[in-house]
């Protein structure tokens, strides 16, 4: 493998090689070899070019790549280009028709189109947890103890009050979960110093439903190994006022032995069969 280049610019140097026998597959980082074990690499090239029967995909562009690197030469006879195989009147090269030209099999249309399906699903879903990951505050709480243990209890009750029909008499669970948050923080005179403009906004509301001037997502969950997950996202006309709360609670729940979460989700356990059926 190389980085192609325009014509007229000077080719780009071998970057990956990628050898495979029966038993084992090998990935071969061509600089960094050039760099300490250069004459290995020619003599391993040479030898293969020279005692084995190549077979690939495109072979004739590689054996001039590596012959051009000045890596070894491969004699034509020695080369076996699949790609030739597959060469047909139809233009196909993909699966489908070395399926077809190899195997004598045809790919059902529907598992063609499931396997786009679930490669657009599985693209969108990382895409979703990279935003969510960058646009939201995450951490693990302990649940026995401090905001983890009064996000449960708030959350119970919440879902205690859950109506048979209509709108729930509370709003959206995250008006719950941020205003015990932010409860939890101003109930604190240690820290009401660095929070005036956040102990501001919260103190003009008069209503839960007022909190969604501040929050636009919120949630606190107990997870499988028993912590606290809570996710908060401000409105973006709040994020200032936000700012030093947020602070001060990443500080408060890695001294209870929390964590403060960076990275994206796991995916889900839906995606994750979907992965495995692409697989």
């Amino acid at each position: 493998e190389w980085k192609p280049f325009r014509t007229g610019e000077p080719p780009t140097p071998l970057e990956l090689l990628q050898l495979a026998v029966p038993s084992a597959c090998f990935l071969l980082d061509v600089p960094r070899l050039r760099q300490n074990e250069e004459s290995a690499l020619r003599t391993l090239l040479t030898r293969l070019c020279k005692d084995a029967l190549l077979l690939g995909f495109g072979l004739p562009q590689d054996a001039a790549k590596v012959a051009a690197e000045g890596l070894g030469r491969m004699e034509a006879a020695r080369c076996l280009d699949l790609q030739e195989d597959v060469k047909r009147p139809s233009g196909g090269n993909g699966l489908a028709e070395i399926l077809r030209t190899s195997l004598h099999r045809s790919l059902p249309k529907e598992e063609q189109q499931l396997r786009t399906v679930m490669k657009i699903v599985n693209q969108h879903d990382k895409e979703l947890r990279d935003l969510e990951a960058w646009s939201c505050h995450t951490f693990l709480l302990p649940k026995e103890q401090g905001l983890g243990k009064e996000l449960l209890q708030a959350m119970t009750s919440w879902k205690a009050r859950i109506p048979d029909k209509g709108a729930h008499p509370l709003g959206p669970p995250r008006w719950t979960v941020a205003g015990t948050v932010a409860q939890a923080l101003l109930q604190d005179e240690a820290n009401l110093g660095k929070l005036a403009e956040f102990k501001a906004l919260h103190e003009s509301m008069t209503t839960l439903q007022d909190m969604e001037q501040s929050i636009q997502l919120a949630m606190a969950r107990e997870t499988r190994d028993g912590k606290v997950l809570l996710k908060l996202r401000p409105q973006v006309k709040t994020q200032a006022e936000w700012a030093p709360a947020l602070e001060i609670l990443g500080t408060a729940v890695t001294s209870q032995g929390g964590e403060i979460k960076s990275g994206p989700a796991p995916p889900s356990a839906l995606i994750r069969q979907i992965a495995d059926k692409k697989e």
